[in-house]
């Protein structure tokens, strides 16, 4: 919900974007039906035939004003289908576009929800200055929900070409670097950083968590990678071990 719901901000410049939430019957069992609906920029039908496709894009020039769509919706399909769900789309070039999931979820007691839930070791990163590179405004209330209390400094940058500008006018310990971003993507911005500092350790932040994904990010000299949706633990994990690592190799 929270990539779809990003996607149709993302693609309306006015109008609406709603967010419809209610139960239905699935071959008999309860389920959840949500439908995120926008009066955005829309997708031509072939378009459509092509966007379940693994980080299919509208064409290349939607990709450099816009950004990539947040985990893909190849992720979003294949998240809803392994819940047993069903998504379906409609657009209309221009008008706008609306998804449809259905996702046969049981009923659960509010009152023993999240009772097993254990407390995460929040590392120390004072004094750690952390340049964060991402599009996605819900992404970025993430990342700074989750190191809030690690006591690093944070500064986010919109696109690359500002996290760029950002990294020539200050220093940095470390950057959380996203890959699909409009005007520069995050490895053209890696490139750049490099060659400014090299020394500065810089995380792939992405939805493309595949082995070859990972493998290619790793060839070109990024310390490590988070993927999306963010795991706390991991993105505690990545920052703590490329730090010290960055440490060392100075």
């Amino acid at each position: 919900m929270l990539n779809l719901a990003s996607n149709a901000v993302k693609f309306t410049h006015e109008g609406s974007v709603s967010i419809v939430l209610k139960t239905v019957q699935q071959q008999g069992n309860m389920a959840i039906r949500f439908t995120v609906s926008d009066t955005g920029i829309g997708m031509s039908e072939a378009a459509q035939r092509k966007i379940f496709e693994r980080f299919t894009q509208a064409d290349t020039s939607t990709t450099r004003k816009y950004g990539g769509t947040g985990l893909g919706m190849s992720i979003t399909v294949s998240l809803v289908h392994l819940m047993n769900g069903e998504i379906s789309l409609d657009s209309d070039e221009g008008k706008g576009t609306s998804v449809q999931v259905t996702l046969p979820l049981a009923q659960t007691d509010l009152q023993t929800a999240g009772n097993d839930e254990t407390p995460t070791s929040i590392p120390d990163l004072s004094g750690v200055q952390v340049l964060i590179a991402e599009d996605n405004e819900i992404n970025q209330a993430i990342i700074e929900s989750m190191l809030e209390k690690t006591g690093a400094a944070l500064t986010l940058a919109e696109n690359g070409r500002l996290a760029v500008e950002a990294f020539k006018a200050q220093q940095f310990h470390i950057v959380l670097m996203d890959i699909q971003m409009p005007e520069m993507d995050g490895i053209e911005a890696f490139r750049q950083i490099q060659q400014i500092n090299p020394k500065v350790p810089v995380v792939a932040l992405t939805a493309n968590v595949m082995a070859d994904d990972i493998q290619r990010y790793q060839a070109l000299g990024f310390v490590n990678h988070v993927g999306k949706p963010f795991n706390m633990d991991f993105l505690y994990q990545v920052l703590t071990t490329s730090l010290t690592m960055s440490e060392h190799r100075r």
